[in-house]
């Protein structure tokens, strides 16, 4: 199961060709996993305020078609995997009009404590963001995550 975040491409968001610049796909992943985790009961902001950090650390994008000015799109959001010590997402660009795929990509991301920026273990030390994550999070693993 995915979850779903849609938006329309704003003429700031094209470069001279009128194609969507490639950086705007990696901010668009940013707005649907903050959507996703609030969906969940997570807000990234009470993650901050429970001294939890959660900074990229790996981010691949594969390009491949291009969007355009005011094109409605939808990203589709997953949890590829999830640990005490890190989370993986993976994302999906389409256009639903006209079932196109924009891009594919997944982002790997650390947990680690706000304070020190040194790794943390959710499972031990943040007990409840751990289990928000696990119970709220389920619906949207992978198939194989269970």
């Amino acid at each position: 199961m995915f979850h779903e975040t849609s938006l329309r491409v704003r003429y700031a968001e094209t470069d001279k060709m009128g194609i969507v610049h490639h950086s705007n796909h990696i901010i668009w992943w940013e707005m649907a996993r903050t959507a996703l985790l609030r969906d969940i009961g997570l807000p990234y902001s009470e993650l901050e305020a429970r001294g939890v950090a959660c900074p990229v650390i790996e981010i691949h994008c594969r390009y491949r078609h291009p969007a355009h000015f005011e094109d409605e799109l939808v990203v589709r959001t997953t949890i590829m995997e999830v640990s005490p010590v890190k989370i993986r997402f993976a994302y999906e660009i389409i256009n639903p009009r006209t079932g196109t795929v924009v891009a594919t990509g997944e982002s790997l991301h650390a947990f680690t404590d706000m304070v020190t920026g040194k790794p943390t273990r959710l499972n031990k030390s943040h007990a409840s963001v751990w289990q928000t994550l696990l119970s709220g999070g389920k619906a949207y693993f992978m198939e194989s995550q269970g």
